[in-house]
């Protein structure tokens, strides 16, 4: 299915939804453009780079996508004094091939499978900071 008719699929779909105004209709609209415009670029770049380089997922997608998250992360901590969590709920996050593009100073990052072992891990990490600001 092309992008053009998947945009069509969501144009159908969002005028039948009687439960929303018109600005809504339109942004439901102008979000699913915006979304479809993204991908077609990414796979004119991905194109590109599996031509030039080989490995076009990774500098249309991948690169650009963990780009975001290291930005995210980094809007935890501002500060040398600043302390936060950021949890990244996703088996591709402890790949080897993401884990050798943090950065150096995500050293520290610890994985857990279970939401108990999640728990515990976030309630020593602030009773630390409770100890040491005492």
């Amino acid at each position: 299915m092309s992008n053009w008719n998947l945009l069509q699929i969501a144009v159908r779909q969002a005028v039948r939804l009687p439960n929303l105004k018109f600005i809504e209709k339109f942004f439901y609209l102008f979000a699913y453009m915006y979304n479809c415009s993204i991908i077609i670029f990414n796979n004119i770049l991905k194109s590109h780079y599996d031509l030039t380089f080989d490995n076009g997922f990774d500098y249309a997608y991948t690169y650009p996508g963990l780009n975001k998250v290291i930005q995210a992360v980094g809007r935890v901590i501002r500060t040398k004094t600043d302390r936060g969590v950021a949890i990244l709920l996703d088996d591709r996050f402890t790949s080897r091939k993401y884990l050798r593009l943090y950065p150096k100073f995500w050293s520290h990052l610890s994985v857990c499978n279970e939401m108990e072992e999640l728990g515990k891990m976030i309630k020593d990490f602030w009773s630390d900071e409770n100890e040491t600001s005492h």
